[in-house]
């Protein structure tokens, strides 16, 4: 009989151990990616694409979830414990000096002219090249409802992109800026 040697892994201390699971459970992960596979080649690469999206995403909230709940029972555990000992130092609540300080985006701000002016160009141009792309791809005539609810949600499309693109480049823009000029004031 060979014994495996055993990680060094304290749950005490607010580590996790590494992942266990039988022969049970990985025999039925192989027959659900047998199912996603046969579902590609039954209903198609779409219809199986979503099937396996949808099993990631329920799988990776599972594995968060289970993670999460025994971190937080971990570090329950061993807050109840005793302060004496080596440990103890690890264990000292943080103090404010420990922290950099606040930055701008930790304070709500309103939109501003620029953001609405852009989403509202994004609008527009979503419309304009949807509109333009619906009428030159369409084999058929089209009728003004159809065009109209065409570029509409096009336009739609490109209001939400460029406004998520320009608050993405805004945050970016206001981050680096800040710990440039934090970086300057040491």
């Amino acid at each position: 009989m060979v014994q495996t040697e055993k990680t060094n892994v304290n749950p005490a201390a607010g580590g996790l151990g590494p992942p266990r699971f039988g022969l049970r459970t990985m025999f039925g992960l192989v027959a659900l990616f047998c199912g996603c596979l046969a579902a590609f080649v039954a209903a198609g690469p779409l219809v199986g694409s979503a099937l396996l999206m949808a099993l990631v995403i329920v799988a990776t909230h599972v594995a968060g979830n289970a993670i999460g709940s025994r971190l937080r029972d971990n570090a329950q555990r061993s807050s109840n414990e005793p302060e004496d000992g080596p440990d103890s130092m690890l264990r000292r609540p943080p103090e404010a000096s420990h922290f950099a300080p606040p930055t701008r985006l930790s304070r709500r701000a309103p939109l501003g002219w620029f953001m609405r002016i852009m989403t509202g160009l994004g609008c527009v141009a979503g419309a304009i090249c949807g509109g333009l792309t619906l009428n030159l791809t369409s084999t058929q005539p089209l009728s003004l409802t159809t065009f109209a609810f065409g570029s509409t949600a096009m336009g739609i499309l490109g209001g939400l992109f460029s406004f998520w693109l320009f608050s993405l480049m805004q945050v970016f823009l206001l981050a680096w800026w800040q710990a440039d000029w934090h970086g300057h004031q040491e």
